[in-house]
């Protein structure tokens, strides 16, 4: 099955890639999956070129790059959200915000991103 995972993220990679390569972040939702699978996204974004990534999930935010420069996805993440009562964090290139508290903050917490 990871096989599979890792085929169909890739085709949904380089479909995002060719429809939306000039934009900065490239912006996925998927409508359903996990969370290992946004990664599995992120990262197959990021063997296609030079990209910035958010890929939202349900409840869950991945921020993705490979830029050269001072971005670091994880301060983002905690920047963001702490302060409305999430959780997550993560590295320079690569970072995520599992979930908020309080489903009222959910929403508008995750248009953050």
């Amino acid at each position: 099955m990871t096989d599979l995972q890792s085929e169909l993220m890739d085709w949904r990679a380089r479909s995002l890639v060719s429809s939306e390569g000039n934009h900065c972040p490239l912006v996925a939702k998927l409508p359903e999956g996990s969370p290992e699978d946004a990664h599995l996204l992120a990262r197959s974004v990021l063997n296609l070129g030079t990209f910035s990534i958010i890929v939202k999930l349900q409840n869950h935010v991945i921020l993705a790059h490979n830029l050269s420069g001072p971005l670091h996805c994880g301060r983002l993440v905690k920047e963001y959200a702490l302060p409305l009562g999430g959780k997550g964090g993560g590295a320079a290139p690569l970072a995520r915000r599992p979930s908020f508290l309080s489903p009222s903050v959910k929403k508008s917490s995750a248009d953050c991103f």
